[in-house]
């Protein structure tokens, strides 16, 4: 089942949970913008080093890398579907996001908001 979803809510609203239940029912991929930078750094790539000193120092991963980082990871694993677990935080990323699909030729099946009462 090639399904496109993304799972968006605030912290602790079970995001990451819902992730691993829908990878491991349907089988596919699920990733998130820190588990790619948390890769990135492992590699030692340049990119994964400047985050990490970004990162290091309190800074915050500007949009911009995140969404090269998010196209880099569709283009190589995004053929069979994918769950992304808190991306798009913001709506540049999101409207990145639909580009990145169109150039792509493809669409996202479904976005579920994760509320906690």
């Amino acid at each position: 089942m090639k399904r496109r979803l993304v799972l968006l809510g605030a912290p602790g609203s079970g995001k990451g949970t819902q992730a691993e239940m829908i990878t491991r029912q349907f089988g596919i991929p699920v990733t998130s913008p820190g588990a790619i930078l948390r890769r990135e750094k492992d590699l030692g790539t340049p990119l994964g080093e400047e985050t990490a000193e970004v990162i290091q120092h309190g800074g915050l991963v500007s949009d911009k890398i995140i969404v090269e980082l998010i196209e880099d990871w569709l283009r190589l694993h995004g053929g069979h579907g994918f769950v992304f677990d808190g991306f798009p935080r913001t709506l540049p990323q999101a409207e990145s996001l639909m580009s990145i699909l169109a150039r792509l030729r493809t669409a996202l099946d479904l976005a579920i908001w994760l509320d906690v009462s």
